[in-house]
């Protein structure tokens, strides 16, 4: 006669500390996703930050080139004919110039049209949107699409070229 025994297994997993060595594989390859996306994204917005931040930087030196093309207009009496030629901004211009071009990583990047007497345009190139930053007699720095014009058209004013 055979006798039937219940025995009890139990299956289970021990969660208890004392058992535990270790992480699954599991959770390590969901931290390293996890950790993954996170630089990605990280990534990306750094990127863009640069950019901008050396458009900002690019805007704040053609701000500055303007006011010394103001100083110019005063020092000459009313005109802008030479400005660029000027002994007195010679090295803050060339300082001004050449941090421009180390922003935008091209030599001889920003425009300078002086060809009126009256009137003047200034663009460098922007990284972060396409266009250039430029500014004129108006006063105002804007975007524009192109660089500045080479001169004027029909007589009108050497003005920056519209987005």
């Amino acid at each position: 006669m055979w006798v039937l025994c219940c025995v009890r297994v139990d299956y289970t997993y021990s969660m208890d500390a004392n058992d535990r060595k270790g992480f699954t594989i599991i959770e390590l390859l969901l931290v390293l996703a996890v950790i993954g996306i996170l630089s990605t994204l990280m990534l990306a917005v750094i990127s863009s930050s640069r950019g901008k931040a050396r458009d900002n930087r690019v805007r704040s030196d053609i701000r500055q080139i303007r006011v010394l093309t103001e100083t110019v207009y005063n020092a000459q009496g009313g005109t802008y004919v030479d400005w660029t030629q000027h002994a007195s901004i010679a090295s803050e211009l060339a300082a001004l110039t050449a941090d421009v071009d180390a922003q935008t990583k091209v030599s001889d990047s920003t425009t300078m049209r002086e060809s009126q007497e009256k009137e003047f345009c200034i663009s460098a190139p922007l990284e972060a949107a396409d266009g250039h930053f430029c500014t004129d007699v108006t006063g105002t720095i804007r975007r524009s699409g192109t660089p500045c014009p080479d001169l004027a058209i029909d007589e009108d004013p050497l003005r920056c070229p519209s987005l």
